[in-house]
């Protein structure tokens, strides 16, 4: 029985965790068995190769072997038993082409294909530039005093660079996201979430 994977990619602000906690509460609440669930948040697939609090970056080989950890978990879920298994992962490997940026496509294309193996499924979620600004750059700026001196520096020296940054960076992904193995959907921030919600939630269940 092969899994239902999906992974949700996108720039900040783009709306990842809105859509995912919006298909968590779906799979819980929905008329039939709960099967077996796995949520691989930022903490799992993020965290462990870029660090915001020091800017320190983990080095390539070291972002491949992350990559290597979190597929034998998938495979290691898979092979416990024979339910359905439901997989929900927080950006992966393209964001990791970007942030931290020390991988290639070229480095994380096997990565991709075992995905796709998997059953795998991907959804991008694009953002107009006046939704990244407000909800990248506005409003993270104005809650947290360091946004801009300490955690977004290298990305630019003002809120403009920065944004021109993630604009930049959200058609690099997309052009990634063309090229991924995966079946794939494009979701547009701007859609209300509850019509995004039942959208994904269709694509991730389907077999």
């Amino acid at each position: 029985m092969k899994p239902n994977i999906i992974l949700i990619e996108g720039v900040p602000g783009a709306g990842k965790t809105t859509l995912i906690n919006g298909l968590l509460r779906a799979y819980i609440l929905q008329d039939k068995k709960i099967g077996s669930l796995l949520h691989l948040n930022q903490s799992h697939t993020y965290r462990p190769v870029v660090s915001d609090e020091d800017n320190l970056y983990t080095c390539k080989t070291d972002t491949l072997h992350h990559l290597s950890k979190i597929i034998d978990v998938l495979r290691q879920a898979i092979s416990l038993g024979n339910s359905k298994l439901c997989v929900i992962i927080d950006t992966l490997h393209i964001t990791h082409c970007f942030r931290p940026g020390t991988v290639s496509w070229a480095d994380v294309i096997r990565y991709d294909k075992l995905l796709a193996d998997m059953n795998g499924k991907l959804i991008f979620i694009k953002a107009l530039p006046e939704t990244i600004w407000q909800r990248a750059i506005l409003t993270r700026n104005a809650a947290d005093k360091l946004y801009l001196s300490k955690y977004q520096v290298k990305y630019g020296k003002t809120l403009e660079e920065v944004h021109q940054y993630y604009l930049t960076e959200q058609q690099k992904m997309e052009d990634l996201v063309k090229q991924s193995s995966l079946k794939k959907m494009i979701l547009f921030s701007e859609d209300t979430p509850h019509t995004n919600q039942e959208t994904a939630f269709e694509f991730w269940q389907q077999k």
